[in-house]
């Protein structure tokens, strides 16, 4: 059951995010991004062309983003919409994290409720539909997130060998690299990195079955 929703969940949100591509295609502004978008795309077109430090200029921007937009510059060329469409994809999976989290922490009719108002969330609709950060910083934060609480519960009491504590340990090391990466997208999610220590640090951290 829970399978089923969270493949429910990916195809619904990954429908609304296409669709949306979809309309948004005539508009002047779809092949041309403004502001932050050009800046980043910018930067991604001469990583792509073969100058990995982006210019001349030191990066004033995470550096994450402009590496994932230039390897699909490189796969799609300025195809905008081939772009948008990869980045609907990371969309729809955010929602399909949301709903492993939500499963986790409260259960699954909370955890699907909780996916599809992220599927229909009109400004995460907008933006996975942009050359902007937040598709690719919200999919590494939930990602981290489910990581350290799989690794919390991989560690029963009653587990005497050593094979639960290296799976733990090996997610706890994945779920801070996923953080790792949403740090190179968007700094300042390490203002809530002590959030997620302190919870490792607790001695019921590993007891959830």
């Amino acid at each position: 059951m829970a399978g089923r929703r969270a493949l429910l969940v990916f195809a619904i949100a990954l429908a609304a995010r296409l669709v949306y591509v979809a309309e948004i295609r005539t508009l002047p502004w779809f092949d041309v991004p403004l502001v932050d978008g050009a800046n980043y795309l910018r930067t991604a077109r001469a990583i792509a062309g073969g100058d990995l430090l982006g210019g001349e200029g030191a990066f004033w921007q995470p550096p994450l983003y402009p590496y994932f937009l230039a390897v699909l510059l490189r796969l799609f060329g300025d195809r905008m919409a081939w772009i948008y469409a990869v980045q609907a994809v990371l969309g729809a999976l955010s929602c399909v994290l949301v709903f492993a989290v939500g499963r986790r922490l409260f259960g699954e009719r909370a955890a699907f409720a909780s996916g599809l108002v992220m599927a229909f969330y009109a400004p995460l609709i907008h933006f996975d539909a942009q050359p902007l950060i937040p598709v690719l910083h919200i999919v590494l934060v939930l990602l981290g997130i489910l990581l350290l609480l799989r690794a919390g519960a991989a560690v029963p009491p009653e587990d005497g060998g050593g094979g639960a504590e290296r799976r733990a340990a090996l997610r706890y090391s994945l779920g801070g690299l996923a953080w790792g990466f949403a740090a190179i997208a968007t700094p300042n999610v390490l203002l809530a990195a002590p959030a997620p220590a302190v919870w490792i640090g607790r001695p019921a951290a590993q007891t959830r079955p």
